[in-house]
């Protein structure tokens, strides 16, 4: 009884303290960031940096040198030579890395900045190595196009990062002078999001392609997400007291993520592998979708979502008059 609660406990312990993964890791977005701390320690995107080099960065923790908060063992490990960062990184990890391209940087930060190179149709629970050979030649290609734009890392940090920076800083600053109208703009522009994307049309299966459909719900996700962000952070504390935020919340934690999670990926995949099947070059993609072996539950399930998009649209119209 006794050895049952100590391994019970020593469970427990793990699962309380156990890293915490970044959740689903475009294989872009890893493959990009090992690139950009090439270019910014060796002046290369394709020059590895050397073992001696990450000891480096490890030497003392020192944020504003660019020094991280890891053992030289765990960065090698990590961030091996010649090969992709793992992707199964923790985010504390991801966001360590992070800080070697800016001071304050993070993961998710980074992620945003770089959404725009993205390559469409890129799994994110497939790493690199995984990926079949076409959506390898697009990563790849999308990696050279960011690397052609921006030949040294000082212009990739001025043109994309800076700048993103001082696009957010400046609608804080305007945000925060007030409140009201703060409400009211970020209620506009989410009720313009969901009334002028499929979100907030109603979904007509018969002629709808599925994927594209997807396309505009994870815009959506990305823009709601996005102009959160902007808000000041005490209008967090008590969300309740702004429906609109709370509302906002409800977009992305409790209609659209949960779908998106439970289907979005699988559908993906099986419709690529679809297309590529010489049997269905003359299907249209209304038709061949309808051949996806869970195509009932997936429609009914975005039926529901539709609904309660177009039920949300309607309330943060009220919010604009």
């Amino acid at each position: 009884m006794i050895a049952k609660r100590r391994r019970a406990n020593a469970l427990l312990l793990y699962i309380c303290f156990m890293p915490v993964r970044a959740g689903n890791i475009n294989a872009f977005d890893l493959k990009l960031l090992k690139a950009l701390l090439n270019l910014k320690i060796n002046r290369s995107h394709l020059a590895d940096v050397s073992t001696e080099q990450k000891r480096d960065l490890c030497k003392r923790y020192n944020k504003d040198e660019g020094l991280i908060n890891l053992s030289p063992d765990h960065l090698n490990r990590i961030w091996p030579k010649r090969k992709e960062i793992l992707h199964s990184v923790t985010l504390s990890s991801l966001n360590q890395l992070c800080i070697i391209l800016k001071k304050d940087y993070r993961w998710h930060l980074f992620t945003a900045d770089v959404l725009q190179f993205h390559p469409g149709n890129i799994p994110n629970d497939k790493p690199y190595l995984n990926l079949s050979r076409i959506e390898k030649e697009k990563v790849d290609k999308a990696i050279e196009d960011v690397f052609d734009r921006y030949r040294t890392f000082e212009e990739f940090q001025i043109e994309v990062i800076d700048k993103n920076d001082n696009l957010v800083a400046k609608k804080k600053i305007n945000i925060e002078s007030n409140n009201d109208e703060t409400l009211d703009i970020f209620a506009s522009r989410v009720y313009i999001e969901l009334s002028t994307r499929k979100a907030g049309i109603p979904i007509d299966e018969n002629n709808d392609v599925i994927e594209e459909i997807y396309n505009s719900w994870y815009k959506l996700f990305c823009i709601v997400r996005d102009e959160m962000k902007l808000l000041p952070a005490t209008y967090f504390k008590n969300k309740y007291s702004y429906p609109a935020i709370q509302m906002a919340q409800e977009i992305l934690n409790e209609i659209l993520r949960p779908h998106l999670t439970e289907h979005q990926s699988k559908f993906r995949r099986w419709f690529d592998n679809a297309k590529r099947n010489s049997k269905n070059k003359k299907l249209a993609p209304q038709e061949l979708q309808k051949q996806y072996p869970n195509y009932a539950n997936l429609i009914q399930s975005m039926r529901e979502v539709n609904k309660k998009l177009i039920d949300t649209s309607e309330k943060f119209y009220d919010f604009t008059e």
